[in-house]
């Protein structure tokens, strides 16, 4: 429950795109945002959905290169 959530491209940009964060750099401050916005959700473990935006955005990439 206190740990951030990664944030890498594929999550900024799906996170971005729900509007969990409107930092434009995978940094802290969007991490701290995305955790926050995230524990509204699951208070015990705000990071559970860190492979559901990761995977997304990888979808979206590899749907753009196939």
């Amino acid at each position: 429950s206190r740990l951030l959530i990664p944030v890498d491209t594929h999550v900024l940009k799906q996170s971005r795109r729900l509007r969990l964060t409107t930092e434009k750099q995978p940094n802290a401050k969007a991490a701290l945002a995305i955790t926050t916005k995230l524990r509204r959700l699951h208070p015990e473990d705000p990071i559970r959905y860190d492979f559901a935006l990761v995977r997304a955005g990888i979808e979206e990439l590899r749907g753009k290169l196939t």
